[in-house]
């Protein structure tokens, strides 16, 4: 699950710019893998959500949603995804270059701990 509550307020920006590209410029050890990897969850799962038009939600989903805020440990993680999601890229569609085979490599782990099987599909290098 991405969480915005452990970045700074520049990450922050950073995670949930939608639209164009970015480019993150920071010294070793200040968080750029950490934003990128909160950056590419955050947009395959819930695309451009953050800045999205209101979306209908039907009272089952309300139920749902309700029931996953309550006991958030059952599984009801991908529905509340897709439910909240507004045209989020497929993992194919996802690129990101780092400037070391090691932060890549790093990058990639990271990515396959949050995402799971989706991250096998991210270009990254």
């Amino acid at each position: 699950m991405v969480n915005l509550d452990t970045l700074n307020e520049m990450q922050r920006r950073a995670v949930l710019k939608t639209h164009g590209p970015l480019l993150i410029l920071a010294g070793a050890g200040s968080g750029k893998t950490t934003v990128l990897v909160n950056k590419i969850e955050f947009a395959i799962k819930y695309g451009n959500a953050y800045y999205g038009e209101e979306k209908q939600v039907t009272p089952a989903d309300m139920l749902l949603l309700e029931q996953y805020l309550k006991e958030p440990e059952e599984d009801y993680s991908e529905y509340v995804s897709r439910l909240l999601a507004c045209s989020p890229p497929e993992a194919g569609a996802v690129m990101a270059i780092t400037f070391t085979n090691k932060a890549a490599n790093e990058l990639k782990d990271r990515l396959s701990q949050k995402l799971g099987s989706k991250a096998a599909d991210i270009w990254a290098g």
